[in-house]
């Protein structure tokens, strides 16, 4: 399948209009203004970023409240907690919940939920190795966390490092030899990211070291375009064919590349420069394409309307302003839905804090879940479910036998919590003792997932990707009768039946 290509359109500009408010509520385009919104936002239906509720009224409808006397005070009920499972009691002590509402007594597991689902062995195994980018390249004093840059398109093409190499697998087919490779050119430096994307599914973004930016054709396994773009950290593709890019210095840039001309294409570039620190990570909101999430080196994470240049007001209340905030890092983050976000961050200690925000300015209840294992991985399902894959855990003294460490329950395992209570599903392990977790990546369906494992020291940069998987197919729900058929339907059944027992009376 050849590229698709779109019509130049010279009025399409990325940059994002000035606006002396930055809440969203304030935004208005005027008509003149119309013409400088990309497509993938004109196609985008505008409707309320969030309704109220707490986090867990995103995924079950709350009972309504009882009516109060006027001014009468509210009084705040604790639910009691629930007997722990026997089976999850390690995975329970290594996770401490905050403000998470234990699970019901009579919770069942979804049919497709990893409990069910998740396989205890990999289904494959494919060997990589990680691209080693020395401090001279970048000037920086080398990669503080190993990570290996994965991406699976829609047509379950895997793509993946050997060395500077990026190799592509077919997953869904039976043939072990990995498919067509290439690398980028000597000049552009060393592969540091890569995405498939959505719209064009044989199209691969890759990000260098050397501040190169490439698009590759995986068909005709031709580079079809290449531009720079100053200290590349992480880059994403959103629904549509707009390429954002997060860099060093903790700024955003919007590429839309339906824009022939690589020189309009770059003129016309959004850019957003809240950040004060190095971005981490980026992530576009799958279910509205307009909306985007980055978090940086110092634990900040903003909420972007693409179309403005100052970020949303969404969050906790920090000093009577919304703030998203971790006290380390951004490690990665993950939408659980088209209005909550997860977002994780590791100490130095290997320790990590899991949070979990709702897109609004009103929310208060903001989870907060640590564990004493690093999360390198955040995927969440249909079926409301959330899996963390976890990295090196943190070692604890035995209190009576300080030559026997105790190591972390959770350390480089897989685990499945059931959402919005945080109950354990599963937990499995799938690398080797001696290596370690250093990311992972879910397909498009949802139901199956890459874990990147190497070396536990971190020198070795050989490892394996263990295709396993997670959640069951979605089900097609029963389809019920049509209110206009099925209600005629079940009436002439009723009169019938009244007729025979003799107690219609016919006027």
């Amino acid at each position: 399948m050849s590229l698709k290509r779109v019509p130049s359109e010279s009025s399409i500009d990325l940059r994002p209009t000035k606006k002396t408010r930055s809440d969203a509520s304030s935004y208005a385009p005027s008509e003149a203004s119309i013409s400088s919104i990309p497509e993938f936002v004109l196609s985008a239906s505008a409707k309320p970023l969030l309704s109220r509720g707490s986090f867990s009224s995103v995924f079950s409808t709350p009972p309504p409240s009882p009516r109060r006397p006027h001014g009468a005070r509210l009084r705040s009920i604790t639910p009691l907690p629930t007997p722990m499972d026997e089976a999850f009691a390690d995975l329970e002590t290594s996770m401490r919940s905050r403000t998470c509402t234990p699970a019901p007594e009579n919770f069942r597991f979804a049919s497709e939920s990893a409990r069910y689902n998740m396989e205890v062995q990999p289904r494959s195994v494919i060997d990589f190795s990680l691209p080693t980018i020395p401090a001279s390249i970048d000037g920086s004093e080398g990669d503080v966390e190993l990570s290996c840059p994965l991406s699976w398109s829609s047509q379950n093409i895997l793509a993946f490092p050997r060395g500077n190499r990026i190799y592509l697998k077919n997953i869904t087919s039976t043939v072990e030899d990995v498919g067509y490779t290439f690398k980028p050119s000597k000049k552009h430096g060393i592969l540091r990211t890569l995405d498939f994307c959505r719209d064009v599914p044989n199209l691969l973004a890759l990000g260098t070291s050397n501040d190169n930016i490439e698009l590759w054709d995986i068909e005709s396994k031709k580079m079809t375009r290449s531009w720079t773009a100053t200290g590349i950290t992480c880059l994403q593709w959103n629904e549509g064919r707009v390429l954002a890019v997060g860099d060093k210095k903790g700024s955003i840039q919007y590429y839309d590349t339906r824009i022939d001309d690589r020189k309009e294409m770059k003129m016309k570039k959004g850019k957003v420069t809240r950040h004060e620190a190095p971005i981490t990570t980026i992530s576009w909101n799958r279910k509205d394409p307009k909306y985007l999430a980055s978090g940086d080196k110092d634990g900040v994470i903003y909420y972007w309307d693409s179309r403005q240049d100052a970020p949303l007001k969404v969050g906790e209340m920090v000093q009577r302003r919304r703030k998203m905030q971790h006290d380390h890092a951004v490690s990665v983050m993950g939408w659980c839905n088209s209005r909550v976000l997860a977002t994780a961050s590791n100490a130095p200690d290997n320790t990590s804090v899991l949070r979990v925000w709702t897109m609004d300015d009103y929310s208060e209840n903001i989870e907060r879940h640590e564990y004493d294992a690093t999360v390198v991985g955040v995927h969440a399902s249909w079926c409301r479910e959330i899996v963390l894959t976890h990295g090196p855990g943190k070692v604890t003294s035995h209190p009576s036998n300080l030559a026997a460490p105790i190591p972390s329950a959770i350390e480089n395992s897989v685990v499945a919590y059931a959402l919005p209570y945080f109950k354990q599903a599963k937990q499995v392990k799938y690398v080797e003792s001696g290596s370690r977790n250093l990311g992972s990546v879910l397909d498009r369906t949802g139901t199956r997932m890459v874990v990147a494992a190497c070396g536990a020291d971190g020198g070795t940069t050989a490892g394996q990707l263990q295709v396993c998987d997670v959640w069951g197919k979605k089900t097609a729900p029963v389809p019920e009768p049509s209110s206009v058929h099925g209600g005629l339907v079940r009436r002439q059944n009723s009169l019938s039946s009244l007729s025979r027992r003799g107690s219609l009376i016919i006027r």
